[in-house]
């Protein structure tokens, strides 16, 4: 599908990096989890949970995971699916196969933002509405008492989602980047290295102005994750 990566000037709340609004083609069908990675999950197939996350956590968006472990993760779970891994190697010295891969992955910055707006064009990409719109599709500093939820406990987006605005932060394979003067685009781009990885999605503590589908964040990859850094893997259509 087509759709125009970034803010418009006019968007109230807009950073600088977010622009220059650009149009992009995601050219693959994608195999979307429909919600965060919970700590259940997590737990069941790596054995443990990161350090930073809670450890009585269930059904909540495992957090504190760092760009390795998510890779390990998607890895694991392509494996236990019979799926040829898209990263080959060990952590820090990861190869990736391609974006056509078979397995499971992290999503572009791109790909996620394209599956955050959902087809729409408004700063939050729901039916338009304020504040009271807003906390009923997110977990966010307004009503989620500074501590990560259930995944799935808000109403999803126009495609189905859940928790793309608020809850966890959530980690992209894309080097963050600017949006001009290089093509195809870094948020268009699955990368391995690279000294900071683009985070999307506001979270749990964050505004309304900071949650919007094109703000953007970026962290580094090779550190204990963030408090909120979460998981939302994809797969590529065969």
């Amino acid at each position: 599908g087509s759709f125009y990566l970034g803010s418009p000037n006019s968007e109230t709340g807009r950073y600088g990096d977010e622009g220059p609004q650009t149009q992009v083609v995601i050219p693959r069908n994608l195999f979307v989890k429909t919600t965060e990675v919970n700590c259940n999950e997590y737990r069941a197939l790596m054995g443990n949970i990161p350090e930073r996350a809670d450890p009585s956590c269930q059904t909540e968006a495992v957090v504190g995971v760092n760009f390795n472990q998510a890779i390990a993760y998607a890895n694991a779970l392509s494996q236990r699916e019979g799926l040829s891994p898209c990263y080959i190697g060990v952590p820090s010295s990861w190869t990736f196969q391609d974006l056509d891969c078979q397995g499971y992955r992290l999503p572009t910055e791109a790909e996620w933002e394209y599956l955050a707006k959902a087809g729409t064009t408004t700063p939050i990409p729901y039916i338009p509405g304020g504040s009271q719109v807003f906390n009923s599709i997110s977990w966010n500093g307004r009503n989620a008492g500074e501590s990560i939820h259930p995944v799935g406990t808000k109403q999803p987006n126009n495609w189905g989602l859940y928790d793309m605005i608020g809850n966890g932060h959530e980690w992209t394979c894309s080097d963050y980047g600017s949006y001009s003067g290089t093509h195809p685009l870094p948020a268009e781009i699955c990368s391995v290295t690279g000294t900071d990885k683009s985070t999307r999605g506001g979270s749990f503590n964050m505004t309304e102005a900071d949650s919007r589908s094109a703000t953007r964040g970026y962290r580094s990859p090779f550190i204990i994750g963030g408090w909120a850094s979460a998981i939302r893997l994809v797969r590529t259509a065969p």
